[in-house]
């Protein structure tokens, strides 16, 4: 199970919400807002076993039963949320089953708990769905939205939930999270240096930094103004697959173009600079594109290339 303990850094999260359920004024629905992989998943778990132990503390005992239970995933008064299998969104009828779910009393006599991961999944009919549990909590049920952009969700959402805002992890943290997950340090430095403070970010980029991708991609990059249009349609075959990489492969396209604004800033290059941010912004909409849409892939990347190449 994970506990308050096993968080590395966001210390003063931690430090807010262990002093809030001490002092019983925890937020009924909370909302864990900052950048995908930095941790708000880890905390929000941390949470729901400190708030379902049957021990008293800062943290969950990780020995009582329900610690056990919280542990291993089957405690009866924990949800997690996600989309249903083969589903991008989550619709109306799991909202309904959450609201009924915080409904019933506590089995273990503490509280009911649900974590809504990547609560932007939900869809507008079950963001509205969810306002009255979120302006009438039942007693004793904590609702926690798990978000990396809390613009994504209705402000009616927003406005009923309190922010806990997550900063990015110090590098020297995420290189010491991913030598504990067994990678070796020269690996974990130079993964942590494109992570912007991700751990989960450096793991999804593992795969393609360190068989030499990120390389390859640079190199593709750099000449794609002014190229020939079957030079671009090789670039997006690269980028395209296999397809179960593409997402992690826009997010190196993405650190290259980073690179680009960083160097011609160094060198008051400003009109490369512009461009190389105006690259970055048409990357990362693909990347929304991919992680939250269903989009033609192969189009997606075709019209991307050629916005690329006329900057």
């Amino acid at each position: 199970m994970t506990r308050f303990a096993d968080v590395r850094g966001h210390d003063r999260v931690r430090g807010f919400l262990q002093s809030a359920v001490a002092e019983g004024r925890l937020a009924h629905a909370l909302m864990f807002a900052g950048s995908d992989g930095i941790g708000k998943r880890s905390v929000a778990l941390a949470l729901a076993a400190r708030l379902l132990c049957e021990a008293d503390g800062d943290d969950a005992c990780g020995v009582c039963a329900s610690c056990r239970q919280a542990g291993v995933g089957s405690h009866a008064d924990l949800l997690t949320v996600v989309p249903a299998a083969g589903k991008k969104e989550i619709g109306v009828d799991r909202v309904r089953d959450l609201k009924r779910f915080m409904q019933l009393q506590p089995l273990g006599g503490r509280a009911k708990v649900v974590i809504i991961d990547d609560a932007p999944t939900l869809s507008t009919a079950a963001q509205n769905a969810l306002l009255k549990t979120l302006e009438e909590p039942p007693p004793r049920s904590f609702l926690i939205l798990i978000v990396n952009n809390a613009d994504s969700l209705l402000s009616t959402v927003r406005s009923r939930c309190q922010r806990v805002n997550f900063s990015p992890l110090p590098t020297e943290i995420v290189v010491e999270i991913l030598t504990a997950n067994g990678l070796e340090a020269p690996a974990a430095i130079e993964l942590a240096a494109l992570a912007e403070g991700s751990p989960g970010r450096a793991l999804r980029l593992q795969s393609c930094v360190l068989d030499g991708a990120r390389a390859r991609l640079s190199a593709s990059l750099a000449d794609l103004r002014g190229a020939r249009y079957s030079r671009l349609m090789q670039v997006a075959h690269e980028l395209g697959h296999p397809e179960s990489d593409l997402p992690v492969k826009l997010e190196l396209v993405l650190a290259h173009f980073r690179d680009v604004v960083v160097e011609a800033i160094r060198t008051a290059s400003y009109a490369t600079a512009d461009a190389a941010l105006r690259q970055a912004d048409l990357v990362n909409e693909a990347w929304q594109s991919v992680r939250y849409r269903n989009p033609n892939r192969s189009l997606l990347l075709e019209a991307l290339l050629l916005q690329l190449a006329a900057i």
